[in-house]
């Protein structure tokens, strides 16, 4: 159970990571992480 947490949250980050790299937009790459939770719920 913890693993799985810790698994989904190094995903978020790293896709957290790799949104700022890319669009160097850091409000639009958090925008990405909340519509990932909002689609996990």
């Amino acid at each position: 159970m913890l693993a799985g947490v810790l698994i989904i949250i190094g995903l978020c980050m790293l896709e957290l990571i790799l949104a700022s790299h890319v669009t160097k937009d850091h409000q639009r790459s958090l925008m990405n992480v909340y519509d990932f939770f909002d689609i996990q719920q």
